[in-house]
């Protein structure tokens, strides 16, 4: 199956925005012309489109979660079974670590392309926030002007 490209998933995702907007819209028409005769107040309006959105938005987080959590493999055991095939290939349990710097430096590398400080700060942040009492304390021990 070709994959859709940029510019042809930019005009998918708009055309998707646009029908449900419209389907929106003719949920409040019928609305007006079955329930209130053809008549609607704004706040009844707005109210209906509303609740049409929170229903169809609800229906599609169930569904996605469904489809993830039953047919989709987790993400967890697919990053495991990656960092089980390195340290096969690389012959030790070091490699795990080694990966997970590989994967950490590459995320931290795309955020410092945005040229963002902040974001790169924010992302480090998290990442110490993860590591064991210890390593922090020598990570910070590291960061020490000396």
């Amino acid at each position: 199956m070709e994959k859709i490209g940029f510019d042809k998933g930019m005009f998918v995702g708009y055309t998707a925005i646009v029908v449900s907007f419209l389907l929106v819209f003719f949920g409040i028409r019928s609305y007006r012309e079955n329930v209130g005769n053809g008549h609607i107040t704004f706040g009844r309006g707005l109210a209906v489109g509303i609740l049409i959105a929170l229903i169809t938005s609800l229906s599609y987080v169930a569904t996605w979660e469904i489809i993830y959590f039953k047919l989709y493999k987790s993400q967890i055991p697919v990053i495991e079974q990656s960092l089980e095939m390195a340290s096969r290939l690389l012959g030790s349990d070091k490699p795990r670590g080694y990966c997970l710097e590989l994967i950490c430096a590459d995320f931290l590398a795309g955020a410092s392309l945005d040229h963002d400080p902040h974001t790169l700060l924010v992302s480090v942040s998290r990442l110490v926030q993860l590591l064991p009492e210890p390593q922090k304390l020598e990570f910070l021990h590291h960061l020490a002007p000396t």
